[in-house]
């Protein structure tokens, strides 16, 4: 594997970096990490069946990422959900699995906005208030 196919797997290691306090072991973090890995992977194999997926503008398939991969993890009550920096962990998953979206670089501030939007569509109660 090349530099930038470990990404993916460097930025998970990263966001997961401020959230280890929360497990007993080394162990069971990468327990978490590589469940996490896995619905991010669950998450594009579902988008692959989309029609004219290769025709898609990087701001939607990163929407269409954020909404699965999102959907799934909150769905298991983590408690360090909040804590976690996933447009970083998005932007590094659309960057080394659909290389013709951009870089990892160029897709952040398009991962962050997708984050943003899918927090406010209601999939899941802000801890914080919502800004007037």
């Amino acid at each position: 594997r090349s530099g930038s196919e470990m990404r993916f797997h460097a930025a998970v290691d990263e966001a997961f970096s401020e959230v280890s306090s929360h497990y007993a072991s080394e162990e069971e973090a990468d327990r978490v990490k590589k469940r996490i890995r896995d619905k991010f992977r669950k998450a594009a194999i579902a988008l692959e069946g989309s029609q004219d997926l290769e025709a898609w503008k990087p701001e939607q398939v990163l929407k269409s990422l954020a909404d699965a991969a999102l959907q799934r993890i909150v769905g298991s009550q983590a408690p360090w959900f909040d804590e976690v920096d996933w447009s970083g962990v998005l932007a590094a998953f659309a960057a080394e699995n659909c290389p013709r979206l951009g870089t990892e670089g160029s897709l952040r501030p398009l991962a962050k906005t997708a984050v943003e939007n899918w927090r406010r569509s209601g999939h899941m109660e802000l801890k914080e208030p919502r800004k007037p």
